[in-house]
């Protein structure tokens, strides 16, 4: 595992809600970990899961799902019916 200063890492800034922050606070403490090692193996194994779901095509079928369910609710969604 890398330190935050090794050449291999980068430093970046993103948005997350308070309540997230505070259950990955508590949970770095709980691990004896930082912040920043907890969010980065958090990174890191959630991208491979996402690599892994990608390859056998379940990433395409759940942003689909996610776009099917933003245009529901946002009542954009047309539904056609074919007979067969």
């Amino acid at each position: 595992m890398s330190t935050p200063e090794s050449k291999e890492n980068i430093q970046i800034g993103f948005f997350i809600r308070k309540s997230t922050l505070e259950k990955v606070n508590m949970l770095a403490k709980k691990a004896g970990v930082s912040r920043n090692r907890l969010l980065s193996n958090i990174c890191d194994v959630g991208v491979d899961e996402l690599m892994m779901y990608d390859s056998v095509g379940v990433f395409t079928l759940a942003r689909v799902i996610n776009q099917w369910k933003e245009d529901r609710r946002q009542g954009s969604l047309e539904l056609q019916y074919r007979e067969s």
